[in-house]
């Protein structure tokens, strides 16, 4: 291990590096002639390993992270696993974000929180989806694909910047923004919905030093899938590019995938998350939204449901069909995909049997 002395030198060989993998990046792959591939090819192979030795070598100096989080607590895989929970100023309330597939009850949920005398439902926005589900920054061929955060903080390792501080700068950010809204409101908490953040949930909790609760709302499957295809059908176009040119089986694939997602990540939190399933809820709203309200340490209103139906509420929440039942709750919408052709069922219950199973839901294909 070198000394901190010697810490421009290694500087300065990974800024070489660099420019030679720039150089490289810049040679097409595609060059018709076969021995500058393959020389392209190979210095590629031997630039990845120095460059992942340097990395290596800056990653075990215990000058780059002497003040650092990191060095006490252990590897960033510890960390991630531990997820110890950052302190927060004694007037910050957790941050509290609704999780689920579309069309399962989210709006109605915001509708619940909004009429709650001390949270406000942050309007629909792609802030936190700028920052935690852009498109990955591409390394390849070798090395591993980054969203742009952590892309953006493997080029400060020179700036002393503490990794856990860097992540919660974006949380602060984002609690400024949410915060403000929701004193305006005269409100004390927020509360923001985030529907396709299913792959990046772990960043995002980083983001806010591992504070965040999250409540899971899930639908069945078929009554999601069917509910998407009446809503967007019209809008989008039908029938979409997905596993078949059959709706109902592209929606229910979009299901599978997130609400397996939403479910991993409960099972890793479980003090930290929330399960409410839109059956349950739309059937006794009371009950479940006792439940709901003592997991985030508030109380009941005896009358939110109905302050639901008068109060007013920004049309950003979400789906606007909602003011067509005027924030009534109905269960009526529930159950419907029994009704669907039997071999629909069987067929589609192959794809979702083990999800909804998973969820507490019978299986479909017998």
């Amino acid at each position: 291990m070198a000394d901190e002395s010697r810490a421009p030198t290694f500087r300065n060989l990974s800024n070489a590096l660099g420019d030679i993998e720039r150089l490289l990046q810049a040679i097409p792959t595609t060059s018709p002639d076969a021995r500058l591939r393959a020389q392209v090819q190979t210095s590629r192979k031997a630039l990845d390993f120095l460059l992942g030795a340097v990395n290596d070598f800056y990653a075990e100096r215990p000058y780059q992270r002497s003040s650092g989080e990191e060095a006490r607590n252990g590897s960033f895989a510890t960390l991630e696993i531990e997820k110890k929970r950052a302190p927060a100023p004694l007037d910050t309330a957790d941050p509290v974000f609704i999780i689920g597939h579309w069309r399962s009850g989210t709006t109605l949920l915001s509708w619940l929180f909004n009429s709650h005398p001390r949270f406000a439902a942050v309007p629909e926005n792609q802030l936190l989806m700028s920052l935690c589900g852009a498109t990955a920054v591409s390394r390849e061929p070798y090395r591993a694909q980054l969203l742009p955060l952590v892309w953006a903080y493997q080029s400060l390792q020179f700036l002393d910047e503490d990794r856990s501080r860097y992540f919660q700068r974006y949380g602060d950010l984002v609690e400024g923004i949410f915060g403000d809204f929701v004193r305006r409101q005269g409100k004390a908490r927020w509360v923001a919905k985030e529907l396709l953040l299913h792959r990046s949930l772990d960043l995002l909790d980083l983001l806010f030093g591992y504070r965040c609760r999250f409540v899971f709302i899930h639908r069945h499957a078929l009554d999601a899938a069917l509910s998407a295809s009446e809503r967007f059908g019209a809008r989008d176009g039908a029938p979409q590019i997905g596993p078949s040119t059959f709706d109902l089986e592209t929606y229910l694939s979009y299901w599978v995938e997130q609400n397996g997602s939403y479910m991993d990540f409960c099972e890793r939190n479980p003090e930290r998350c929330h399960r409410l399933g839109y059956e349950d809820f739309v059937v006794a709203p009371e009950v479940e939204g006792k439940k709901l309200f003592a997991f985030l340490g508030e109380r009941w209103p005896e009358t939110i449901l109905a302050d639901m139906q008068r109060q007013d509420h920004h049309e950003g929440l979400g789906d606007n069909k909602i003011f067509e039942t005027g924030g009534k709750v109905d269960p009526s919408r529930r159950d419907r995909w029994k009704r669907l052709p039997p071999h629909i069922v069987r067929q589609m219950g192959r794809l979702v049997d083990p999800t909804l199973v998973r969820l507490g839901y019978s299986a479909c294909a017998g």
